[in-house]
């Protein structure tokens, strides 16, 4: 189970608190002011899970962040990845990034389609002609065109104007 606390810039520092148990935030840093997201490793389980952390540090070269979150997460902490934030700069390239994520939604819903249809395959053929064998060939179907749909999205119909002239 994930959990997911996402800090704002008053809540630095304070402790959350849950009937489970009590997660303390020691030090994250706020990126203008934008809010970071951690997804807290749980250790109450007698099964240890893992959780992936997200999260935006300042600091100009990528030794100084991983200390920083060294620091923060403790030495024994597994850093898997620290990659520089990049911000698309023009409307353009905002709108790419946008199409990025569109292609992103399109694979996520590709993959609820197959699990889906996964589920169809495997109903019983005495089954086949009920109501839940109905909800889910609808599901399917449904899924299709939300994925015809987003396919069908044109990004490069867009331009815009430059500033000057």
């Amino acid at each position: 189970m994930k959990r997911i606390l996402s800090l704002q810039p008053e809540v630095i520092g304070s402790k959350r608190e849950d009937t489970k148990m009590q997660d303390t935030v020691t030090e994250a840093t706020m990126v203008q002011d934008q809010p970071v997201t951690l997804i807290i490793e749980d250790d109450e389980r007698k099964k240890t899970p893992q959780y992936e952390i997200t999260a935006l540090v300042s600091a100009a070269r990528k030794p100084s962040v991983e200390k920083k979150l060294r620091e923060a997460f403790g030495s024994e902490a597994e850093i898997f990845c620290v990659e520089k934030v990049t911000t698309p700069e023009s409307r353009a390239d905002r709108l790419d990034d946008a199409g990025d994520h569109v292609a992103i939604a399109v694979e996520i819903v590709e993959e609820l389609q197959a699990e889906m249809q996964g589920w169809m395959d495997s109903i019983p053929e005495n089954l086949q002609g009920g109501d839940k064998a109905s909800e889910v060939a609808q599901a399917v179907d449904d899924l299709q065109q939300l994925i015809d749909e987003l396919q069908n999205l044109d990004f490069g119909s867009v331009s815009f104007p430059g500033m000057m002239g």
